[in-house]
């Protein structure tokens, strides 16, 4: 069965140790389930900066596997609650950047964004983001006026509410937000 952290965690060094153990093994196997069950049962005044980050890191995730931006939210309430901690860290301003851009929020994800890159210039997936949330913003200030017509002929069509947006020549580095390129990868190999 799960194992159960709050009965063993005390906050001991050795105990917090062996949690982030199964974090990043579970985080490996795809399993963002298991990670918010875990870090959900430890109070949060326990947390910390690095197992709330990891929560958030698992929300996003979860969103991106299940196509639910709700869990997008609740990344983004994750992060905002250890903004101070997450000031001088270019994961912190990474996730959020990330987060925000898949909640449709280009402008507010390039602060982040940039942020993130000017704190790890090395970081190459936030430097990537921003281009892509750059040629979004500048795509969408050319597309024609939204109408209640073409929302309503969208909705139809996809029977979701989402970003109408036809660009005239689709360009090969177009980001689908909802294609199933997975960018949950990008979330391991640059670990906070």
């Amino acid at each position: 069965g799960m194992i159960s952290f709050s009965s063993l965690f005390s906050g001991s060094n050795d105990e917090r140790a062996q949690l982030l153990t199964h974090i990043q093994k579970w985080h490996e196997e795809g399993e963002n389930q298991k990670i918010i069950d875990a870090i959900a049962e430890i109070p949060e005044e326990e947390r910390g900066y690095e197992l709330t980050s990891l929560l958030a890191r698992a929300f996003i995730n979860l969103a991106m596997t299940t196509s639910n931006k709700v869990f997008y939210t609740r990344a983004e309430e994750i992060l905002r609650s250890v903004e101070t901690e997450g000031l001088n860290d270019s994961m912190w301003h990474y996730r959020m950047g990330y987060a925000l851009y898949y909640m449709d929020r280009e402008e507010e994800a390039l602060v982040y964004l940039r942020q993130a890159s000017a704190l790890d210039p090395e970081h190459s997936e936030a430097r990537n983001l921003i281009s892509v949330c750059e040629q979004y913003i500048e795509r969408s200030r050319d597309i024609a006026p939204v109408t209640i017509e073409r929302m309503q002929e969208f909705f139809d069509e996809s029977g979701v509410w989402g970003k109408i947006s036809h660009p005239e020549y689709p360009a090969p580095e177009d980001f689908v937000k909802e294609s199933p390129f997975c960018h949950a990868p990008c979330m391991v190999k640059r670990e906070a």
